[in-house]
């Protein structure tokens, strides 16, 4: 395992409690037309493609959101809720999209299982089972926007 390997490096850049609000998502970027993206904030810049974000307005709610390109899915987590899994998952490539996939039982593309294979060989101490646990405690149900996955 190279550990510049891509699938593995995460990077995330939380915004400073300035900037939150003032950073709207570009309506004009490709998403779906019932993506009220003018709404649309972000909070975590995970790569450029990957924001994590929070809908405001009439669409506010307390959940953040994982936006990429055209599609907008519900992590089921508020801000605290994020942070605790930040550090659980150890900041792992695409951890919020690997944990959508897990509760949304998802097998379209592998971030789960890469994370799985890659973060107990990196950190022996992170049991899976135990940040699956974390995320399900944390989780919360509310009404999504629309368009959102």
């Amino acid at each position: 395992m190279d550990p510049k390997d891509d699938d593995i490096i995460g990077k995330e850049e939380i915004l400073a409690i300035e900037r939150l609000g003032k950073d709207p998502c570009n309506p004009e970027k490709d998403a779906p037309d019932e993506l009220p993206l003018r709404s649309f904030y972000f909070v975590d810049s995970v790569q450029p493609e990957w924001q994590v974000g929070i809908f405001c307005g009439e669409h506010a709610g307390d959940s953040l959101y994982l936006l990429e390109g055209a599609s907008c899915y519900y992590l089921g987590l508020n801000m605290e809720g994020y942070v605790k899994m930040l550090i659980a998952t150890r900041g792992f490539n695409h951890w919020q999209f690997a944990l959508w996939q897990y509760r949304n039982k998802d097998e379209s593309v592998d971030s789960l299982d890469v994370m799985k294979e890659h973060l107990a060989r990196l950190f022996p101490e992170v049991k899976m089972d135990e940040v699956f646990a974390l995320y399900d405690s944390l989780y919360f149900e509310e009404e999504t926007p629309p368009g959102v996955e």
